[in-house]
């Protein structure tokens, strides 16, 4: 039940901030369109963005961790890394969001 909770919550704001999640990932897949990349690739990373940027129980180096591995077993031999520059990038301009927040 707890985690049931938790994964409604997840795919309920995934849905809800699709918009702003694909182009988070929009922005740093550079020379990948958004709708050229996999639907496996896509959903790994739009779970993972949403956790990252609206979800607070899980530590961002476990749910970039998780991303990667699901990549590795479910992807293709390039996506894990690929995942892995997209979420890193995405984490950074989270952490430099905060920090220009604290300033002002």
């Amino acid at each position: 039940e707890k985690h049931g909770a938790y994964i409604e919550q997840v795919l309920k704001t995934a849905e809800e901030k699709r918009r702003e999640i694909d182009a988070r990932i929009a922005k740093y897949s550079r020379s990948w369109k958004i709708e050229r990349l996999s639907k496996v690739d896509l959903s790994i990373l739009r779970l993972a963005v949403t956790e990252i940027c609206y979800m607070q129980e899980i530590p961002v180096k476990v749910t970039i961790n998780e991303a990667v591995e699901m990549a590795k077993k479910y992807s293709l031999d390039k996506s894990p890394k690929f995942i892995n520059g997209v979420l890193g990038a995405i984490y950074e301009e989270k952490i430099n969001e905060g920090q220009a927040a604290q300033e002002s």
